[in-house]
């Protein structure tokens, strides 16, 4: 009988999402990762939405609990007319209610959704001799744009004077092109020379000018 060495359960260690920019290097290419939100930037507006939806619910049931105390409230019971009008307005209100807070509840569920499935993933700027490209969450799914080095006219950097956290460096580096519209993108840094540093290496990376 042959022997079976030991079975080595190997499981990838999952990669911490990047909480800072970073720039990376190698040949011919500069790759730039945007830190990623921290959590409570998702976990809010899905709270939010469900929290809303709740209060949708709860309103309306107290408007129509205080709709039957106005037509019940004299201790007579009230005429046919007035229980159809009241039973009418109250289901317009459960409805109306039941609505909003189905499409509120709905939109949390798309939050979180996309929170679970794409919440780790940075945005990634990255420039080659053929140009430059930018990949970052849509609606549904990761997208990439790309735009040819011939398009690009100059690279401009901008950094933030009026910034209100004076331990981070805040700049906006702009992409121009050929009769078309710049692209922004916002970089923070603690480190206050990676910012300029990002916008010399893509310059000097796609061939074009730094302003």
């Amino acid at each position: 009988m042959t022997s079976i060495g030991p079975i080595l359960d190997y499981h990838p260690v999952e990669q911490p999402p990047p909480r800072q920019l970073t720039l990376e290097e190698t040949s011919g290419c500069v790759r730039v990762t945007f830190a990623v939100n921290p959590k409570w930037v998702y976990i809010l507006p899905i709270a939010q939405a469900v929290l809303i939806g709740c209060i949708k619910i709860a309103g309306a049931l107290l408007i129509v609990r205080l709709l039957w105390q106005v037509t019940h409230g004299s201790g007579r019971p009230p005429s046919r007319d007035i229980q159809f009008l009241a039973r009418h307005i109250a289901a317009t209100i459960l409805v109306s209610a039941g609505v909003a807070a189905s499409l509120w509840w709905t939109s949390a569920g798309y939050y979180w959704w996309m929170y679970r499935r794409w919440g780790r993933v940075p945005r990634v700027l990255r420039a080659d001799l053929e140009g430059l490209s930018y990949s970052r969450l849509g609606w549904w799914s990761m997208r990439e744009r790309r735009w040819p080095a011939n398009e690009i006219t100059c690279v401009e950097f901008r950094t933030i004077k009026r910034n209100l956290n004076w331990r981070r460096t805040v700049a906006d580096l702009y992409i121009r092109r050929r009769d078309r519209r710049r692209l922004r993108f916002r970089l923070s840094s603690s480190d206050p020379r990676l910012p300029g540093l990002i916008a010399q290496r893509l310059a000097l990376t796609i061939g074009c000018p730094l302003t």
